[in-house]
């Protein structure tokens, strides 16, 4: 599916005369939004975008239906909040105005993707106004294919580029300021992934100037962005680079490339845990305190370095070829000053403190709780 998230601000998925028109189409986007007619005036209008077409209402009435199938690309305004759907044949151009821009973009260009199998064209433009570019009906009804559309390739863009390449861009670049600025993505050969989660995924690769081995995490910046996740990612990589204890998983290299950041770290060829127990069921006396006492260690390092790990669970633990264990995975982690205390509702839930489900505030304490659980 394009979205998950329900960007359907004006309800019309309820409205039973907005359904009986749209029927079984399914409602991704809906908003006020400023249409710009023919003789450059401002109209109140309700743009709904579904999985098949986008409309436009006049107070609740259906005033144009457009399917995808029939748009020829979007002209975006870098200066302003316009844009302009240019569509096909007999189809007229739509210059619309909206706050939610950058987001009724991204869905009609994900939707197009879905329903016709290749990207929609995005072309950028440093006008403030975009009325040159708008093909208005009664030049269509002259010459159906006529289009005012740029077609100047200089100007087109990706939907990536354009939506993380701007104001975002600006953010996203501290994510990643790599220890080795000429390390890059091409410097390393994919072997196979070896796990995948919400932001993006594990896999095994090879450094091909030495042939060592390294688990590569790679995180989407959409998602990132999307989830508010940057300043975790912050934290995450400040962090890795600052810890450095033999039962903690170590940052080799770190890096981006335009929609992606990259975590380079040490493979650890025993694998999960977790997979250990599952199949021994359960552990003996001698080796749960074996693995104990090194987890008692690391927590007790992170936290001289006032730094809680709140995610302590089997599948973050990992085991090297002599059976000696790390701690990975610091998306969760935070640090902490002096007798502050952190407020976030994290973990996962069958390890959660007391605290953290209570929302009163926690310390290093939710850790040892976690430690005690998963003994």
């Amino acid at each position: 599916m394009v979205e998950t998230t329900n960007y359907d601000y004006l309800e019309f998925d309820k409205d039973k005369s907005i359904k009986s028109i749209i029927k079984d189409e399914k409602i991704l986007f809906s908003d006020k939004i400023i249409k710009i007619n023919r003789y450059n005036m401002s109209q109140d209008r309700q743009l709904v975008i579904t999985n098949k077409a986008i409309y436009n209402f006049k107070k609740k009435e259906m005033k144009r239906k457009i399917l995808l199938s029939v748009i020829l690309g979007i002209s975006i305004s870098k200066l302003t909040d316009e844009f302009v759907i240019h569509g096909q044949e007999a189809e007229y151009d739509y210059d619309f105005v909206s706050s939610k821009r950058n987001k009724i973009i991204e869905i009609i260009s994900k939707s197009y993707k879905e329903e016709i199998g290749k990207d929609l064209t995005l072309v950028l433009l440093e006008d403030k106004s975009l009325k040159n570019v708008v093909t208005l009906k009664p030049e269509k009804k002259k010459n159906e294919k006529f289009s005012r559309m740029p077609m100047d390739k200089d100007k087109h863009i990706t939907l990536e580029k354009f939506l993380y390449g701007h104001r975002e861009s600006k953010i996203i670049k501290e994510v990643v300021l790599t220890k080795d600025n000429n390390v890059k993505f091409e410097d390393f050969n994919i072997i196979s992934v070896v796990g995948r989660g919400s932001f993006g995924k594990v896999c095994l690769v090879e450094y091909k100037h030495t042939g060592e081995l390294y688990a590569m995490k790679s995180i989407k910046k959409d998602i990132l962005i999307e989830s508010e996740q940057i300043q975790n990612t912050l934290l995450e990589k400040k962090i890795l680079q600052t810890i450095k204890h033999p039962f903690l998983c170590s940052l080799a290299f770190c890096f981006q490339t335009e929609d992606r950041v990259y975590f380079i770290m040490n493979f650890l060829r025993g694998g999960e845990l977790f997979q250990h127990l599952k199949n021994s069921k359960v552990f003996e006396e001698k080796r749960v305190k074996f693995y104990a006492a090194q987890i008692g260690l690391a927590l007790q390092y992170l936290h001289e370095k006032g730094i809680i790990y709140r995610d302590l669970k089997p599948e973050n633990i990992l085991l090297d070829e002599d059976g000696y264990l790390q701690l990975a995975d610091f998306g969760m982690a935070k640090s902490l000053k002096n007798d502050e205390k952190a407020m976030s509702f994290c973990g996962t839930p069958e390890y959660l403190a007391p605290e953290i489900i209570s929302s009163d505030g926690h310390d290093y304490l939710v850790d040892w709780w976690s430690f005690g659980i998963l003994m």
